[in-house]
């Protein structure tokens, strides 16, 4: 991304999220605080209102679906069902024990703002870029309480230790989750490794992972094609890490972490929206949860 803006991610999928919920069925996935959330997010920067005014007028939205259409289908479905798997990962997860939350690359996710009023005994951390940070704290500042700390870092010029461990509100000793959504896919292979490392490192109590993962260009296991990639590298936000599904397991071992689940978009479909139609379903992104060796044994 550049150094000066926002993430056009960041705005694309809270715009998408809103789009898809135009329809009640993901609308109730997503829920109204959170949406009320979003779009509080996206009012306070010029590029959000646009975004906002565009959701407003049939024209837009309808060039913005074809735009879907022919880049990404069924994306923001997706989106829906996506960010429904890290909510539900992230309760099971707190009930299971964990009592911190760091959010690697959180964009304008609103899921730790609402969490962080439902569990007020859990910490939350959400780290980002500093250019999206921006936005997102001036737009926030009134709605975060103490459990909930928005860090400006951008963890390519810094190691996560060193941001975490610059922080005394973050707990070591805390089992503590991690959620890396939408990010891995934007680093490089070397950075990806470095991260999962850096994970257990700075929480050697126990570490669990949430990330999402794409499969290679042109795969079979993915429905989107050059005209993506052609408009992420006009963006200034290439994909520079892809990995198939079916090769997560060896790869984490590799990294020493182990897989507790995985779930493409259909699985999440059957999960969570089992009775609505199947048409136009995203075909490439899935999501994994993954638990350090160390917590169990190794």
């Amino acid at each position: 991304m550049r150094d000066n803006k926002a993430s056009a991610t960041a705005y694309t999928v809270v715009a998408g999220i809103q789009l898809a919920c135009l329809d009640q069925r993901l609308a109730s996935l997503v829920g109204a605080e959170a949406l009320a959330d979003q779009k509080r997010l996206l009012a306070a920067s010029e590029e959000g209102r646009r975004r906002l005014a565009d959701l407003g007028r049939a024209g837009k939205r309808g060039l913005a679906r074809a735009l879907e259409w022919l880049l990404m289908p069924g994306i923001t479905h997706h989106y829906v069902l996506r960010k429904q798997y890290v909510r539900k990962t992230t309760e099971a997860a707190l009930a299971d024990g964990v009592t911190q939350v760091v959010v690697l690359g959180g964009g304008f996710d609103v899921m730790a703002l609402g969490m962080h009023r439902a569990f007020p005994d859990v910490h939350f951390f959400e780290i980002d870029h500093p250019a999206t940070s921006v936005v997102k704290q001036a737009a926030l500042s009134e709605q975060v309480g103490e459990t909930l700390v928005l860090i400006s870092a951008d963890l390519a010029k810094h190691s996560l230790s060193t941001v975490l461990g610059a922080d005394p509100r973050f707990d070591r000793s805390r089992p503590t989750l991690f959620l890396c959504e939408g990010v891995f896919m934007y680093l490089d292979a070397s950075t990806v490794e470095k991260t999962l490392n850096d994970i257990v490192d700075v929480a050697p109590v126990s570490a669990r992972l949430v990330f999402s993962a794409v499969p290679p260009m042109g795969s079979p296991d993915i429905n989107t094609g050059f005209l993506l990639k052609a408009y992420l590298r006009f963006l200034g936000e290439p994909l520079a890490w892809a990995l198939r599904q079916r090769d997560v397991a060896p790869f984490l071992a590799l990294n020493n972490w182990r897989v507790l689940d995985q779930a493409d978009t259909s699985e999440m479909q059957r999960r969570y929206l089992p009775l609505m139609p199947e048409a136009g379903r995203h075909k490439g992104e899935y999501m994994v949860l993954a638990a350090a060796d160390r917590d169990h044994g190794g």
